[in-house]
C-alpha cells in the first residue's frame, strides 16, 4: 500500500532520483552535482510556498475528499483494509499537495531544461493517481488544483527577477558548497 507516510517516502525518493537521473544528463561543466543540490534546494522552497498557499485554498474551498463524501464505507480503505495505515479520509481535498510536489518539480525543470524534462509530466501524473484512486482526490484536486496551483506559483518565481537572482546564486553556491566540501575532506 503506497498511500501512507512510507509511500510518500518512496514517491519523495523516486522523485529526488529521476530529478537528479534527469538533472545529471542536463548539467554541464565544473561543479555541476553541487548546481544541482542548488537547484533541488531551490525547487523545494518553491514548493514551500505551493504548500503553504494551498494549504490557505484548502480553507477557502471546503471541498470533502470523495471518502468523506461518499461514505468511508463505500470506498476508504481504512475501512476497507483495517490492517493498512492509509491517508484517506479528509473534509478536504482540494488542491492535492501530493500533487504539488511533483507538478512544482515538472514545471520548474520544464522551465529550465525544456523538452527534455517532458517526461517529469508523466511521472506526476503517474504519482498523484493513488491518491485519486484511494478516494482521497478527485480527479480535478489533482488537475485543477496542483497543476493549476503549481503553475502559478513557479510562473511568479521563474518570470520575475526572482529566478534571475537565482541564477547568480546558484554559481556562487555551487564554488563555495565544492571549497567547504574539498576543505572538510582534505
Amino acid at each position: 500500500m503506497l498511500n501512507n507516510i512510507p509511500g510518500d517516502i518512496f514517491f519523495v525518493i523516486l522523485s529526488a532520483s529521476a530529478y537528479f537521473l534527469l538533472a545529471s544528463r542536463i548539467v554541464k561543466g565544473e561543479n555541476r552535482w553541487w548546481k544541482m543540490i542548488v537547484f533541488a534546494g531551490f525547487i523545494v522552497c518553491v514548493w514551500v510556498v505551493t504548500h503553504n498557499i494551498s494549504n490557505q485554498v484548502e480553507l477557502v474551498f471546503q471541498r470533502s475528499s470523495p471518502s468523506y463524501y461518499l461514505g468511508q464505507e463505500l470506498n476508504d480503505l481504512k475501512v476497507l483494509h483495517p490492517e493498512k495505515s492509509v491517508k484517506v479520509y479528509a473534509p478536504t481535498s482540494l488542491p492535492s499537495n501530493h500533487g504539488n510536489v511533483f507538478f512544482t518539480l515538472f514545471i520548474i525543470c520544464l522551465y529550465r531544461w525544456g523538452k527534455k524534462a517532458a517526461w517529469l509530466g508523466l511521472m506526476a501524473l503517474l504519482f498523484s493517481t493513488p491518491r485519486m484512486l484511494t478516494g482521497a482526490h478527485w480527479f480535478t484536486d489533482v488537475v485543477l488544483g496542483s497543476v493549476l496551483m503549481s503553475w502559478l506559483v513557479a510562473a511568479h518565481f521563474l518570470a520575475t527577477p526572482i529566478f534571475d537572482a537565482y541564477l547568480r546564486l546558484e554559481q556562487r553556491a555551487a564554488d563555495r558548497l565544492s571549497q567547504l566540501f574539498l576543505s572538510l575532506t582534505g
